[in-house]
């Protein structure tokens, strides 16, 4: 975990690196290590979202990273949660495709809102903050916090496939797991 967190820091020697190292220090007793061979490592998207979020918090209230505590992170994450996906069980007299529909249609709008307040908070820390867009080489950028932010923002072109047509967005994934900091 300290490996990838001295990655993910860059050559960044101020508030992101507090940031990544402070968000290391919850994680780490709980995931040890980061297993990249798995087609989504979550201690990683954890680290990310959680490093980004500790540092928005802080950059936008002109605070040292390492004074952002564990319980406001959790708080800005549990205001601006995802809805829980439709029970079969409990499609009484309702279609479970229109309530899958519209849990899809909630999910969006919640993922859409986790993006949109934690933008706005880097946008007050002083970043250019790009619209998510899809995933690709043109989207780079030299800053580790834009570049960490479009590695869990952007996605991929839409395939055919079942899976990607409900695809969630990297941050919201990242951003879920953080109940582990409790």
């Amino acid at each position: 975990m300290a490996a990838y967190a001295q990655q993910l820091a860059d050559n960044d020697t101020g508030w992101w690196r507090k940031a990544v190292r402070h968000a290391a220090q919850w994680i780490s007793p709980h995931h040890t290590v980061i297993n990249l061979d798995r087609q989504i490592p979550m201690p990683q998207l954890m680290l990310q979202a959680t490093a980004l979020l500790v540092y928005a918090l802080a950059r936008s209230r002109d605070a040292d990273p390492c004074s952002i505590t564990a319980g406001e992170v959790l708080d800005w994450v549990n205001a601006r949660q995802l809805p829980a996906p439709p029970e079969p069980a409990g499609t009484a007299g309702i279609d479970f495709a229109a309530q899958v529909r519209l849990w899809r249609h909630e999910v969006d709008h919640a993922a859409g809102r986790q993006q949109d307040d934690l933008a706005a908070l880097l946008r007050v820390a002083g970043h250019t903050v790009p619209e998510p867009g899809h995933r690709g080489l043109d989207r780079f950028s030299p800053d580790p916090v834009i570049a960490t932010w479009l590695g869990l923002v952007d996605n991929d072109a839409a395939s055919d496939s079942m899976m990607d047509q409900f695809p969630a967005p990297l941050l919201s994934i990242g951003l879920s797991t953080v109940d582990d900091l409790g």
